[in-house]
Order: structure tokens, then C-alpha cells, then sequence
């Protein structure tokens, strides 16, 4: 699409009819493209067995998460959270969202909605 939006700049000029088709073409594939790509990149839970490893890893890290926004009143950042989890040996903020299939702030989200 690129080098389509770029033969039409070099063959009618930048201001030409052609060439903003072409760009509109560009933005509406590009935005297209962008809405697609976060659907996609929603993510389904992982499925664990209740008594493996990670799950409990994720369970404990989940609850401590949540006591800590419950004590500090506030919802750590992606690295305020990983300092903590690394220092107190709970799982790291891209596992949490692994498993949930939501990113940082959808667990934000989550969490503050359960503490109220």
C-alpha cells in the first residue's frame, strides 16, 4: 500500500485527486488493520489445573495484588507492580496477563470493582 501511496505521489504530485484516494485507502486499512489487531490480541483465560503450579502462582499473586491496592489505596504501575512482585516472589505483571487474557489496565479495572 506504501509503495502504491508513493508511485501516486511521484506520478500525479501530493496534492492530486488520485493521491488522496490512495492515502484515504492507506488510513482506512491501517485503521482497519489496528481495530482487528486489538480483538485479536484479546485474549481467552488460560486454562491451568486447579493444583499446578502456576495457577497457585497466579492465584497468590492475584490476591496479593489485591490486598496491596486494598492497603495502599492505590493501583501499582506495570513497574511498580514487577519491583514488588520480583522482591516478594509473586508472578510478574506480563504472566498475570497472560493467564487472564487482559491487559494491565482491564486488571485494574478488575480489581478495583472487587474491592468496592
Amino acid at each position: 500500500m506504501r509503495r502504491k501511496l508513493n508511485k501516486a505521489i511521484e506520478e500525479y504530485g501530493i496534492t492530486a485527486e488520485q493521491t488522496l484516494h490512495v492515502n484515504e485507502q492507506m488510513h482506512q486499512w491501517i485503521n482497519w488493520y489496528g481495530k482487528n489487531w486489538q480483538l485479536e490480541r484479546k485474549r481467552e483465560t488460560k486454562m491451568y489445573p486447579p493444583n499446578s503450579d502456576i495457577y497457585l502462582l497466579y492465584q497468590m499473586s492475584k490476591q496479593f495484588l489485591q490486598d496491596y491496592v486494598q492497603k495502599s489505596k492505590k493501583f501499582p504501575s506495570v513497574h511498580e507492580w514487577n519491583v514488588l512482585a520480583q522482591k516478594e516472589g509473586y508472578m510478574s505483571s506480563v504472566g498475570i496477563e497472560y493467564i487472564t487474557g487482559n491487559n494491565w489496565n482491564e486488571i485494574r479495572q478488575d480489581i478495583k470493582s472487587r474491592i468496592k
